[in-house]
């Protein structure tokens, strides 16, 4: 089970991320972390992305989600300055 995503850099910054991301799903009017971190990717590979630019990635897990509403969560820091995290999201729906 998987996603493609697609991580755009509206500003002027480079913006650094590893490969790990977090899945939370809504119940109950609220996001709730996945517990066991399905599909965590613990590797300690950079990326980057550039001012201005688009890079696509591909996010999986070892088991299949149920039917409902979830939210990927990436962390990225700008690039020579880790302490200013910043975090994006997308939702998706599996029916």
């Amino acid at each position: 089970t998987g996603v493609k995503i697609k991580i755009h850099n509206p500003t002027e910054i480079r913006y650094c991320y590893g490969a790990e991301f977090s899945i939370e799903v809504w119940q109950d009017n609220a996001w709730h972390a996945m517990t066991a971190g399905p599909g965590l990717d613990a590797t300690a590979e950079e990326r980057f992305v550039d001012p201005g630019a688009s890079k696509e990635e591909e996010y999986s897990w070892p088991s299949a989600l149920s039917p409902g509403k979830y939210r990927l969560l990436k962390e990225l820091s700008p690039e020579g300055s880790p302490e200013h995290t910043v975090w994006a999201s997308t939702e998706f729906i599996i029916e």
